[in-house]
């Protein structure tokens, strides 16, 4: 089957519309060739990072003027990459961040990319090296959330040898000679290599990326038939049964926890450590895990962690961050239920703040006259780990008046001269 034909039928559809990524060089021109044969709706995103001066910028003024000569929508964004620090990752993710923001913004269907066949092998090797689990080793999807790779079947010199017969013109990047990347070691030296000690080595690791591959999909079966059994999810909480993790070590936990952006190095402790981690906490940005002694405990970090939220003289109730009710009685309760307290209305200063516990916290418990922490006042009472993180505060005048559910303080306890309550519930 001729080549284009090939690329046409494996992923891409002529009803909808596309974003090409083009870096100016060979393999996305040669997808830009293609689709524009073959009346592929698309529109151009070109990346300029500036990290070969007039080379890169060469670039930009080529996409350019294909685009124009083709009559397509063409976007260029430029970046400043202050920190050289593992550029090429920096880089990478701010690229594919403006990506997605264009294809929404514009209201396209999918995000094309040129990555072929030999990609592929030398994403393989690095994350070899890198430690990476299965999925690490499976190398790149066809199609990966809303991105498609049209040319992921293709070896190099399939690429090269339509561009030629073809008469395709592209740009050469210079620093895809150098070694001074991974990447390219791997291209220049590591795969020619092994062609050398094995002919068709090459082919015979992308059918193992393949059998890799399958493989996660049959993992993948059978994780979703443990979740079933032992995990329970809620909007903002995933509670896992640590049993699982005896059946399965590490994998099952990257499973769960890999999507939520927990690196690789904290499902291999938490599958390795056992009891060794009960009560320690990982972190990504967007979640907390907490490991208790029977289960693990997967929480949306909230906005309302640091927030603090004012609560005024005339409120009788409110509903952020929890439901509490106000009552400002003549005199004293003689009995009251769990999660109601009573506080001397004159010791009281508004506005109240609400928010949650912080290191560093001290309160002065009912009944004692000196401080403590309120970090220990939870040990004390052998609070579990994941509910410490849910526990609030409510302070006046920058006093913590009530550890809720926990304690109040001595300062704001009723005394024989009370006058009028101030009783606040926890609903």
């Amino acid at each position: 089957m001729e080549f284009k034909n090939r690329v046409l039928g494996t992923l891409l559809v002529p009803e909808k519309e596309y974003l090409l990524a083009i870096s100016g060089g060979m393999d996305s021109m040669c997808l830009a060739d293609i689709l524009q044969k073959t009346h592929i709706p698309f529109e151009v995103a070109h990346c300029n990072f500036g990290l070969r001066g007039d080379e890169s910028n060469g670039d930009e003024a080529f996409v350019w003027d294909y685009c124009t000569e083709h009559g397509l929508k063409f976007y260029v964004k430029r970046f400043e990459l202050k920190d050289q620090s593992n550029i090429q990752e920096r880089a990478r993710e701010l690229r594919y961040k403006w990506f997605q923001e264009l294809k929404v913004e514009r209201g396209l269907t999918e995000i094309l990319v040129a990555h072929h066949a030999d990609d592929q092998l030398e994403t393989f090797f690095i994350n070899l090296l890198r430690g990476s689990g299965m999925k690490g080793l499976a190398g790149m999807q066809n199609i990966s959330a809303n991105i498609t790779r049209p040319l992921l079947f293709a070896r190099r010199p399939e690429i090269e040898e339509y561009v030629e017969r073809n008469n395709v013109q592209f740009r050469t990047d210079s620093s895809n000679a150098s070694n001074k990347y991974l990447r390219n070691r791997v291209r220049h030296e590591l795969v020619p290599l092994l062609e050398e000690m094995r002919g068709g080595s090459g082919h015979a690791m992308l059918k193992s990326m393949e059998n890799v591959r399958a493989q996660m999909m049959d993992l993948g079966t059978y994780y979703k038939d443990l979740e079933l059994r032992f995990v329970t999810r809620s909007t903002n909480k995933i509670i896992v049964e640590r049993a699982v993790i005896d059946i399965t070590s590490s994998g099952f936990i990257e499973y769960l926890i890999a999507p939520l952006g927990f690196s690789r190095d904290t499902f291999i402790k938490v599958g390795a450590l056992g009891d060794k981690c009960v009560g320690k906490q990982f972190r990504s940005s967007t979640h907390v895990l907490t490991v208790d002694r029977e289960k693990l405990i997967i929480s949306a970090i909230s906005n309302s962690d640091h927030e603090e939220f004012m609560i005024n003289e005339k409120e009788t109730q409110i509903t952020e961050p929890i439901v509490l009710e106000f009552q400002v009685l003549s005199d004293r309760e003689s009995s009251i239920s769990y999660g109601s307290e009573q506080f001397d209305l004159e010791k009281v200063k508004y506005p109240l703040v609400l928010r949650k516990w912080k290191d560093g916290d001290r309160i002065i418990p009912l009944g004692m006259q000196g401080s403590k922490l309120v970090s220990d006042l939870l040990i004390d009472i052998k609070m579990p780990r994941n509910k410490k993180d849910e526990t609030y505060v409510l302070c006046s005048n920058k006093r913590i008046m009530w550890v809720l559910g926990v304690r109040i303080s001595e300062e704001f306890k009723l005394s024989n001269t009370t006058g009028a309550v101030l009783k606040i519930s926890m609903v």
